[in-house]
C-alpha cells in the first residue's frame, strides 16, 4: 500500500484479472465435485481440518486482495469523511471558543459601561458640587463685603456718637464755663 492512486489502480486491475481467473478455475473445480463437496476421485468428504490445510495460499492472497479492493474504497471514503468531520469539529470548536471570548468581552464591556455610567454620575455630582462651592464662595465674598460695610458703618456711627458726645461735652463745658464766669465777676 504505497498510497499512490495510479499504482494502486494498476495493482487492482492486475488483482482483479487474477481473481477472475481463480474464480473460473474454482467454478470448474466445483462442477467436478459431487453434490456433497467431495472430489470425484472417490475419496469422500474431507475432514474439516484437512479442508483448511488444503486451501491454496495464492487463493487466500487473491481473496484477501479482492476483499481489500471491495472494502478499501469505502474505508477510504469513510476515512476522508472522518477527516472532514474532525476538521469541521475543530472548526466548530474554534468558533465556539471565539464566541465564548466574545461573550467574555461583552461582560467586560458591560462592566466598562457600568463603570462609565458611575463615572458620569460622579462627574455630574462633582460639577454640581463645584457650582455649589462657587455659589457659596460668591455668597461668602458678598457676605464679607456686607460685613465690612456694616462694620465700617458701625465704626462711622460709633465715631459720630463719640464726636457727638464730645460736642455735647464741649457744649456742656462751654455752658458751665459761662455760668462760672458770671459767678466770679463782681457786679
Amino acid at each position: 500500500m504505497s498510497g499512490d492512486p495510479a499504482v494502486e489502480e494498476q495493482r487492482g486491475d492486475q488483482q482483479s484479472r487474477e481473481m477472475d481467473a481463480d474464480r473460473s478455475k474454482e467454478s470448474t473445480d466445483i462442477h467436478e465435485k459431487d453434490p456433497q463437496g467431495a472430489p470425484e476421485t472417490g475419496e469422500g468428504p474431507l475432514p474439516e481440518e484437512e479442508s483448511w490445510t488444503a486451501v491454496d495460499p495464492s487463493m487466500v492472497e487473491n481473496l484477501s486482495i479482492g476483499l481489500l479492493e471491495i472494502c478499501l474504497p469505502s474505508l477510504q471514503k469513510s476515512k476522508s469523511s472522518l477527516d472532514d468531520l474532525l476538521q469541521n469539529q475543530q472548526f466548530l470548536t474554534e468558533s465556539v471558543q471565539q464566541e465564548n471570548s466574545k461573550f467574555a468581552d461583552c461582560r467586560d464591556i458591560e462592566e466598562l459601561s457600568k463603570t462609565m455610567n458611575q463615572s458620569r454620575k460622579y462627574h455630574t455630582k462633582l460639577i454640581n458640587l463645584k457650582k455649589e462651592m462657587n455659589f457659596l464662595s460668591d455668597k461668602g465674598v458678598k457676605l464679607k463685603r456686607r460685613a465690612l460695610k456694616i462694620q465700617q458703618q458701625k465704626q462711622k456711627e460709633d465715631l459720630q456718637r463719640v464726636q457727638q458726645r464730645m460736642r455735647e461735652q464741649e457744649r456742656e463745658k462751654m455752658l458751665e464755663a459761662k455760668v462760672v464766669k458770671r459767678s466770679q465777676s463782681p457786679t
